[in-house]
């Protein structure tokens, strides 16, 4: 890392960086070639990789936007150790995801315009008689008490479920319980009265689907509800 922080500060115009790789950060004891973090990319707008090398950057008040690529939970909120009120825009994907993560990302980013998340869970073995994305309904159940910044306009929370088990195929892979799918169109409205400013919102458990966005005319919605 080092290395890769003198080679980004021969460049101090670039406002869009991407990191394609994994590893560790580590920095290398050579005071000859010792570079300061905050020194580095001051005009950076928009960051995307992995969250290894986002503490170098997450501070800077110029970064907007936030792109990460396939992450565990604990390693992308382990970072949110305070409030980064400049960042507006966070798509990410995660291995996992409860309320408590919801929770810290919301509370950690209190001006988030757009807000995505991807989660792909992969199951080998699943015992479960209401279908394999309980997971899901229970997170979409609390959404309504979850503290979503009030600047919010675009919601999406996408749940992929990769599963590796045996099943009776006259039975097929077992699906959620419609009495467990929450009310969308009630969740909806409660979400708006917190996020005035909310008109995209898409709830996707991979079985049953939720998605409604305000069009341009305030008075017209479109709205789909799939099961």
């Amino acid at each position: 890392m080092t290395q890769n922080l003198i080679i980004l500060s021969k460049f101090p115009s670039v406002s869009q960086l991407e990191l394609v790789g994994w590893g560790r950060v580590e920095y290398e004891s050579r005071e000859e070639a010792f570079v300061y973090a905050s020194d580095v990319l001051p005009l950076l707008r928009e960051y995307h990789g992995t969250c290894t090398p986002l503490g170098i950057f997450l501070s800077k008040p110029t970064l907007t936007r936030l792109f990460i690529h396939h992450s565990d939970p604990r390693a992308l909120t382990v970072h949110l150790h305070k409030e980064y009120r400049h960042i507006t825009l966070l798509l990410v994907m995660l291995t996992s995801l409860d309320q408590e993560t919801l929770s810290t990302i919301c509370t950690r980013l209190p001006s988030l315009i757009d807000l995505g998340i991807h989660t792909s869970q992969h199951f080998e073995e699943v015992h479960c008689e209401d279908g394999i994305n309980t997971q899901a309904t229970d997170l979409f159940s609390t959404l309504t008490d979850t503290p979503l910044p009030r600047t919010l306009e675009r919601l999406v929370i996408l749940w992929q479920f990769d599963f590796e088990f045996e099943h009776d195929e006259e039975e097929g892979v077992p699906v959620a319980s419609p009495e467990n799918i929450p009310d969308f169109v009630a969740m909806r409205d409660k979400l708006r009265e917190r996020c005035p400013a909310l008109r995209t919102l898409w709830l996707d458990g991979q079985d049953f689907m939720f998605k409604w966005r305000q069009l341009l005319d305030r008075e017209e919605m479109e709205q789909e509800n799939t099961i």
